[in-house]
């Protein structure tokens, strides 16, 4: 059965995300056969967007206005069962963890709690409009397809 994909269709798209989720692993396998398998060469941008793809956050308590319990699942930080975000005001633009989506500086957003420094995702970032999703059932990502980050699967 030969079946063919056309370029900027649903399916080449998802063809293409899943290339850029295995570009990391073309370094394990050396240079040679893993970049014969990649033809359309994958942006680095849509590379970042695989690595941030993985991350999977689930509320799991909200203590407070500005406090929330979180789950936090990624393959480059680890997995912390039950992790302490509090709300905060950006100092300077960024882009968020869960969702991908870019805030500006005096944005509101959640950030791990400081005493929880040895934990390897207290850099990261999630926007109050991506927990604000959560919270109402909503995937993270406001696009609401079935490729978006912020879902646990």
């Amino acid at each position: 059965m030969d079946v063919r994909v056309t370029r900027g269709s649903a399916d080449y798209r998802r063809w293409q995300q899943m290339l850029a989720s295995l570009a990391p692993m073309s370094s394990l396998l050396g240079s040679g056969h893993a970049e014969a398998c990649q033809s359309p060469r994958v942006s680095d941008e849509k590379h970042r967007d695989s690595v941030r793809n993985s991350v999977c956050v689930e509320i799991l308590e909200r203590l407070s206005l500005t406090c929330i319990v979180v789950s936090w699942a990624d393959a480059t930080s680890g997995r912390y069962g039950e992790q302490t975000w509090t709300l905060r005001i950006a100092r300077r633009k960024g882009v968020c963890s869960s969702s991908g989506e870019p805030y500006a500086a005096g944005s509101a957003i959640y950030r791990p709690r400081a005493r929880q420094r040895s934990a390897t995702n207290t850099g990261q970032i999630i926007s109050a409009a991506a927990i604000a999703r959560l919270e109402s059932g909503e995937p993270a990502r406001p696009m609401g397809d079935a490729l978006s980050a912020g879902r646990c699967r």
